[in-house]
């Protein structure tokens, strides 16, 4: 889930520049589908998910 430095230097001008900047800009637009969910979905869930997505364990065997 790279994403071009140029597009995250296009977004914080565009927040900086901006009469009402928003609270959150996401880049890349995967963010933004992040963002979204979080309205929706407890910390727990959405944790779960993006470490499935991100390939991370449900349970790490600690010895």
């Amino acid at each position: 889930m790279e994403c071009d430095p140029q597009l995250v230097a296009d977004i914080i001008v565009k927040a900086a520049l901006a009469k009402r900047p928003k609270a959150r800009y996401a880049a890349p637009k995967v963010a933004s589908v992040a963002l979204f969910c979080r309205r929706f979905m407890s910390d727990a869930l959405l944790d779960r998910l993006f470490g499935r997505y991100m390939g991370v364990p449900h349970k790490v065997d600690m010895g």
